[in-house]
């Protein structure tokens, strides 16, 4: 099983200096082809005294995300994230071994680089927030976390200002859904990066291909008691995708609200030279919590499937499909061989 994260095998190295000494910290994979950066600009131009906060990533040196913006909408606050500037980068390593109950490899491996950018406002109200990110092999990631302090003692927050600008146009397959309460079901898509309509509401996980770079999918982990994310395409930049959170079913003004200290879920962008490789990909199980019990052995893999996902149009069985049975005939229909156990199986049971 995962072990707590206090007991993970890493190492904290502090790295010291100011914001107007370290303009740009970077952090890349283990085996160095994947690179994050994060930057404050003051319009395009780094500015070491503070600004927006920005990221980029580069896969074997070719670029995957250009400047790409950061921040928190708050209710009744200015944006966090847009005049800020770095005051303590701190990088690590994790490298642990676990094992899994079930999954598509029994046991995985927790290798990634990490940095921690303690941030401060540089007027007022000062808010300060922390911005951590993992690197890997298959990918990137990064979260939020916003302490508890006097101006945020309470987090509601109305959206996020992060992110996605594609080094170049991109062939995307999107699930595009019609609002933030659906069955999340319809047909994926092909389409262009710059050819998504700005009112499309698209889904997560997004897989795209950008020419000649990489597959890139982009989803998120950790997703506890915070708003789930989806995409939708900036019309004033046809290679941007902005984060979009879903309102809160209480109250639709916000997306989350909750107490401080704070951490988001992680942003996640899974980068591999082939879709077979994200497929193989563990970035996503790495990054969630461990589970909060340590005895898995009740944990029994197997087969399930939805009760109506046949409704009651099966033949040639002998009880009445789908999820509400009505009164059973008196007429006996003989199955034809297996059917009755598969049927069973689909239906929730045999009959009595």
């Amino acid at each position: 099983m995962r072990t707590p994260a206090f007991l993970l095998t890493s190492v904290l190295m502090v790295a010291g200096g100011a914001a107007a000494q370290t303009p740009s910290t970077a952090v890349s994979s283990p085996d160095g082809q994947i690179q994050m950066t994060f930057s404050t600009i003051n319009g395009n131009a780094p500015s070491p005294q503070g600004g927006q906060l920005v990221y980029t990533v580069t896969y074997h040196g070719n670029p995957v995300m250009n400047a790409s913006a950061l921040g928190l909408e708050i209710e009744n606050q200015p944006l966090l994230g847009a005049n800020v500037a770095i005051e303590a980068p701190r990088s690590g390593r994790i490298d642990e071994t676990y094992t899994l109950p079930a999954g598509k490899s029994k046991t995985v491996r927790n290798l990634c680089n990490t940095l921690a950018l303690d941030l401060r406002e540089t007027q007022a109200p000062n808010r300060r927030f922390t911005v951590e990110a993992r690197v890997y092999d298959d990918g990137a990631a990064f979260r939020y976390i916003v302490p508890a302090q006097e101006a945020v003692k309470e987090l509601r927050i109305t959206n996020e200002k992060t992110q996605f600008v594609f080094a170049k146009d991109a062939t995307t397959y999107p699930l595009v859904l019609q609002s933030y309460q659906t069955s999340w079901e319809d047909d994926y898509r092909t389409v262009a990066l710059s050819g998504i309509h700005p009112a499309s509401l698209v889904a997560l996980p997004l897989l795209t291909e950008l020419p000649g770079v990489a597959f890139v999918a982009i989803t998120e982990a950790d997703l506890d008691n915070y708003a789930g994310m989806y995409l939708q395409h900036n019309e004033k930049n046809p290679r941007e995708l902005d984060a979009r959170l879903s309102p809160h079913v209480d109250d639709p003004s916000v997306s989350v609200a909750v107490k401080t200290p704070a951490p988001s879920p992680w942003r996640v962008m899974m980068i591999a030279d082939s879709p077979g490789r994200l497929i193989e990909s563990n970035i996503v199980i790495n990054l969630n919590s461990p589970p909060a019990f340590s005895d898995a052995s009740w944990i029994k893999p197997g087969k399930a499937s939805w009760d109506w996902w046949s409704g009651n149009e099966a033949e040639h069985v002998g009880f009445d499909p789908g999820k509400i049975q009505p009164p059973r005939s008196t007429t006996s229909i003989s199955p034809p061989p297996q059917a009755s156990s598969i049927s069973c199986w689909m239906a929730g049971g045999p009959p009595d």
